[in-house]
């Protein structure tokens, strides 16, 4: 569902980036691994089907939570 974008669990996340590859293969490009971790860094091309999910061989990216373009997510510290 389009407007809608994964949540990372950082503790989970190996930066592996099966999840990253997928979603770039697929066309959207929305998850980069940056600092060891897979980061949502162009959330407005996420189509939020999931896929990046299913790749994930941890687990580390969970419910797609919604995306507003007017009040993008802050990125971590």
């Amino acid at each position: 569902m389009q407007g809608n974008i994964p949540e990372v669990n950082e503790t989970r996340c190996l930066g592996c980036s099966h999840c990253a590859v997928l979603c770039k293969k697929l066309g959207p490009n929305v998850l980069e691994v940056r600092d060891g971790v897979v980061r949502v860094v162009r959330p407005e091309n996420c189509i939020g089907d999931g896929a990046c999910m299913l790749a994930c061989p941890t687990k580390a990216l969970f419910v797609m939570s919604h995306y507003d373009p007017s009040s993008p997510p802050k990125p971590p510290v």
